[in-house]
């Protein structure tokens, strides 16, 4: 979360200040620069700039790659970021190519069971959501969830991977991963999670949502 408190424009005005500080001390091409720029367009992904997000994202990839090389963790994590720009603006394909790049780099620099690999992943999986392909998405939020429980990820990021396997797990077809007994029971968990936690009224409106949702006498009556 780039503003914990919600309060976007304190927020903006504080990492724009950072960046024109950070330009004058160490020029426009410099690693820190890329990371202001990074928090800058997670404010705006998360207001629903996508325009400006995705600016913003472009211009720190590519100090990254040239500061760093195409093949440092810090691209990945900029590839991600616009892999969440392109998924929120529906373009899934290339959301899945820019995730799936991100990935590979992240298994090679870092090793497959490293936290950080979790982000690409659930983007991926997400994807394999919007794309009807539930299956796939059990594969891959379910590794996602099995590192961030070896991680001691925080409550938070292991209701988000939680979730989407839950959806996952409900909407996949029985012989590849269909366990509606467990989607529920992982949907809860969420739920429960967001419940004690700050800042993520959102996320628990959507899980709570859903749960009054595959609750319905009409979901009941097509769960056989």
């Amino acid at each position: 979360m780039p503003c914990s408190s919600g309060d976007y424009a304190q927020a903006r005005a504080l990492h724009e200040r950072a960046l024109a500080i950070s330009e004058k001390a160490l020029g426009p091409e410099h690693p820190d620069v890329a990371a202001t720029l990074l928090n800058l367009g997670l404010v705006d992904l998360s207001t629903g700039d996508y325009a400006q997000a995705r600016g913003l994202f472009e211009r720190g990839l590519a100090i990254y790659e040239k500061a760093l090389g195409p093949e440092h963790p810090l691209v990945a994590s900029s590839l991600n970021n616009l892999g969440n720009v392109h998924f929120s603006t529906g373009d899934h394909p290339q959301a899945r190519a820019l995730y799936e790049r991100g990935l590979a780099i992240l298994e090679k620099a870092l090793g497959p069971e490293h936290p950080d690999v979790t982000y690409p992943l659930l983007g991926l999986a997400n994807v394999a959501l919007a794309q009807s392909r539930p299956a796939d998405a059990v594969l891959l939020a379910e590794r996602t969830v099995s590192v961030r429980e070896k991680s001691g990820a925080p409550a938070e990021l292991l209701a988000e991977a939680r979730f989407i396997l839950a959806q996952a797990s409900w909407a996949a077809p029985v012989d590849r991963g269909r366990d509606r007994a467990r989607a529920v029971e992982l949907a809860t968990a969420a739920r429960d999670a967001y419940r004690v936690t700050k800042g993520h009224e959102k996320p628990l409106a959507e899980v709570e949502a859903w749960l009054r949702r595959v609750d319905s006498p009409r979901e009941n009556a097509e769960k056989e």
